[in-house]
């Protein structure tokens, strides 16, 4: 009997979840669909397995062959095939490749129309997301942008913006939430609500005033005067 090793729903890498090994049960993943990722330029191979416990599963491999389950979601419809496109479409929003247009290469199942319309849904989807999302601006999104943090609408859902981190040297953005106004950075794997983020940047901001008081001592001391334009600009701005 075929079936889940957990009744979660979602995809894995946006929700950190778990859908078990696919090494004893690989045989029953069946081939749906590749495409071409335009980003890396890959091709990626998508498989597909329906349980007898009433869910479809979604996989893929990685360079070394081995297969893994990407998403899960519970059968809406009697049809395996719209099934099948709604698995596609959800894995499509959580690594956004309505952004990245992706190239379809081949499938028995999917045809290049289903293909196209699916891109083209999920663009329509993402712009009226975005479009919502500028109508219900909170709290935490009234102070990124007061602190010059460029927040703006994701577009996966009307909640969703992103923003400058504000411990980014590499300017990377971090993610919003404006359903509890919650924040969260991957890459500097902190999280929160405003009042955390507040703390957050206070501390950053203390942090590096520090740095820049023990440079410019440093330079004083050594030659007599401040060497460094950013230092001499910190400085200034503080007066």
């Amino acid at each position: 009997m075929k079936t889940v090793f957990t009744k979660e729903e979602g995809v894995a890498g946006n929700l950190n979840l778990d859908f078990g090994s696919t090494e004893s049960i690989r045989n029953e993943f069946l081939f749906l669909m590749e495409i071409k990722e335009t980003i890396w330029d890959v091709y990626i191979s998508y498989y597909f397995r329906i349980t007898d416990d009433g869910f479809v599963q979604l996989a893929t491999q990685n360079n070394t062959k081995e297969m893994y389950i990407i998403a899960q979601f519970k059968l809406r419809y009697e049809d395996r095939k719209k099934n099948l496109l709604l698995i596609i479409i959800k894995n499509f929003v959580a690594h956004r490749f309505d952004e990245f247009h992706p190239i379809y290469k081949s499938s028995s199942i999917i045809t290049k129309d289903d293909f196209d319309n699916i891109l083209k849904y999920l663009g329509k989807m993402r712009q009226d997301n975005i479009e919502k999302a500028k109508t219900i601006e909170t709290e935490i999104i009234t102070f990124l942008r007061d602190h010059r943090m460029d927040p703006v609408p994701d577009g996966r859902s009307v909640y969703d913006w992103s923003a400058l981190c504000p411990n980014a040297k590499d300017k990377h953005r971090f993610k919003i939430s404006t359903l509890d106004d919650s924040w969260h950075c991957a890459h500097c794997q902190k999280k929160g609500n405003l009042k955390e983020l507040e703390t957050w940047i206070r501390g950053l901001k203390i942090s590096k005033d520090q740095g820049n008081l023990s440079q410019m001592m440093n330079e004083l001391k050594k030659h007599g005067s401040i060497q460094s334009a950013e230092i001499f600009r910190w400085w200034m701005s503080r007066y």
